[in-house]
């Protein structure tokens, strides 16, 4: 018998009485309506269809949708009488993947009813992130093939990164001769995996004279007149005609070095280059300039040091399939054959071409000097100037 004489509140109050003392059913046996957070399990009510449903219900026969599933008003599968949701009970319902909850230390995430394994960005149905091998492909992702990825398999699509095999990858794909995975052009496996062959233009540094596949040179064609043979080898390159550069010292076997210095050096004599010591004295001379430190010459001429050092008009001299010219007091270098000089101060014909070299001369305290400034290819100094750039003179009798 419900009671009717007292309010909510007051002593005596009943919500309910059903006449029984049980505490497992919709009225508890202190007359108060079991409620979830009572901490007592109702034992009542059953477990119903149990269908999945989302926002929009979708539950029939008088169900409600209660975290993700529908049940009957009122039934309980856990009682742990608190209010959070990230643990073993929520909402008096057993805790799952795909209730809309996230367990703490189960679940990575849960969006319940939009838990998806077919979604990019989705929460999987296994309530972990969207991830790569997931077998979806997500954002920052170019490809995924699930359990098929693999950073071994060629042409897989990458397990690591979700993207598809590349030169680069450490594994050789179809159209690859190699993949080391690194950015050393001059191993054997160039970059664009490419096996590194003599004559493609870069020298072969992993290797020691006498292993197979040594290059000492590699000037990326098969002309057999030039420094480098088509096999690789460095080959001296003598008295040669016209004008040169991007080679080695290697390639300078033979000649003598007689004098070098940057561009910038103050009133160098001129008989320092015709000094009577065996390295400034020989049939022939070759006069180089380069960047100071480069591992190639800029540019180079050779001819017979006795054309090599006659005083010209300003035209200059045809020698060796070079234009050279000389003058105590104007300037002394090459150009090209045929080519047009602009001695003043110093040979600024043709701004742009590589094949030039002048240095300046002039008479100082009766001496004939080099003065500081000058030419190297296009690279033109003024007085001060070039000390990042050297010219060298050699000498040899043959």
């Amino acid at each position: 018998i419900l009671r009717a004489d007292r309010s909510a509140g007051e002593d005596g109050f009943e919500a309910c009485d059903d006449g029984n003392e049980a505490d497992d059913d919709a009225c508890l046996g202190n007359c108060v309506a079991a409620r979830c957070g009572d901490r007592i399990v109702r034992l009542d009510v059953g477990a119903g269809s149990a269908d999945p449903c989302g926002d929009d219900d979708g539950c029939q026969g008088g169900e409600v949708c209660t975290t993700g599933l529908c049940r009957p008003p009122g039934f309980e599968a856990c009682e742990d009488g608190n209010r959070r949701t990230n643990d073993a009970c929520v909402h008096c319902q057993i805790g799952r993947c795909g209730d809309g909850f996230v367990r703490r230390g189960e679940e990575a995430c849960d969006d319940g009813a939009a838990n998806s394994d077919d979604r990019a960005n989705a929460c999987r149905r296994d309530c972990t992130e969207a991830r790569c091998g997931d077998g979806v492909i997500d954002d920052n992702e170019t490809c995924d093939d699930g359990e098929a990825n693999s950073d071994e398999t060629p042409n897989a699509c990458r397990a690591s990164t979700c993207t598809p095999a590349r030169c680069g990858d450490a594994v050789v794909d179809d159209g690859e001769a190699c993949d080391d995975a690194n950015e050393v052009e001059t191993d054997a496996c160039r970059n664009d995996c490419v096996a590194a062959r003599c004559g493609d233009g870069l020298q072969r540094l992993d290797l020691g004279a006498g292993e197979a596949g040594f290059e000492a040179c590699d000037d990326g064609n098969v002309d057999d007149g030039d420094w480098c043979s088509p096999d690789c080898a460095i080959v001296p390159l003598g008295i040669f005609a016209g004008i040169r550069g991007g080679f080695p010292d290697a390639a300078l076997a033979g000649w003598n070095q007689c004098h070098s210095q940057d561009f910038a050096a103050q009133g160098t004599p001129q008989a320092y280059i015709r000094r009577q010591i065996p390295a400034c004295q020989g049939t022939f001379l070759l006069l180089v300039c380069r960047r100071d430190g480069a591992a190639m010459i800029h540019a180079a001429a050779s001819a017979e040091t006795a054309s090599a050092l006659a005083i010209t008009g300003v035209a200059g001299a045809s020698v060796n399939d070079s234009t050279w010219y000389f003058s105590p007091t104007l300037s002394w270098g090459f150009a090209p054959a045929g080519a047009s000089i602009d001695r003043a101060p110093c040979d600024g014909a043709e701004p742009g071409a590589e094949d030039r070299l002048c240095i300046p001369t002039a008479v100082r305290n009766n001496q004939d000097q080099f003065l500081p400034g000058g030419r190297c290819g296009r690279h033109q100094f003024g007085a001060g100037e070039g000390r990042d750039w050297i010219w060298t003179v050699y000498y040899r009798d043959g």
